[in-house]
Order: C-alpha cells, then sequence, then structure tokens
C-alpha cells in the first residue's frame, strides 16, 4: 500500500470506518470519542502491520544482497582454484611429471 496516494489511504480509512460501524454501532456526538479512539487503533494497527511487512521486505533483500556477493565470492574464489589447478598441471607437464605421479587424476 501507497501511503502518499491520497485514493488508497482513503479506501483504507473508508474501511476502517466501516468497520467502527458495524462493532461500535452509528457513530453520534454522545459516541464520537469512543468511534474515533476505535478508529485510531484500528489505523494504527493497519500502519504498525504495515511497517513489519516493510521490515521483512527490506529483511529478505538484504539477504538477497548478502547471498548474491556470496555466490560472487564463491564465484571468484572457483575461478582461481581453476586457473591454480591449470598452473599446477602445466607445471607438472613441464617437468614430465604425469598427474597420477603426484596423485591427481587429470581429468578431475
Amino acid at each position: 500500500m501507497n501511503l502518499f496516494s491520497k485514493e488508497e489511504l482513503a479506501r483504507l480509512v473508508s474501511g476502517v470506518m466501516r468497520d467502527v460501524v458495524k462493532v461500535h454501532g452509528p457513530v453520534s456526538a454522545k459516541n464520537v470519542d469512543t468511534a474515533a479512539a476505535r478508529l485510531t487503533g484500528t489505523l494504527a494497527d493497519e500502519f504498525i502491520s504495515l511497517g513489519k511487512a516493510a521490515c521483512a521486505d527490506a529483511g529478505l533483500r538484504l539477504e538477497i544482497e548478502r547471498l548474491t556477493r556470496d555466490l560472487a565470492k564463491c564465484r571468484k574464489q572457483r575461478a582461481r582454484i581453476m586457473q591454480r589447478r591449470h598452473d599446477l598441471l602445466v607445471l607438472l607437464k613441464s617437468h614430465n611429471i604425469a598427474p597420477s605421479d603426484v596423485g591427481a587424476d587429470a581429468e578431475d
């Protein structure tokens, strides 16, 4: 929900007012204070639930960003390991040493 949109805010308030009238009964000059208290309580609950949902969404976005960074780091580490493996195989080959002689398989 976009609280900066007058239309969405009006829908929220009118829905809360309908609920107040259903539970509280018709609003008159005598009971306007209790109706207003019920209305503000319901609105506060709505805003709190919206805030919790926004925090949960933000938390998920932060977790996705962290996992994306971790994945990039893992990919870099894998690339470095593969390069080092390649360099080692080239070094072994230049000294006429078979990878199987040192306990490695050339196809791994």
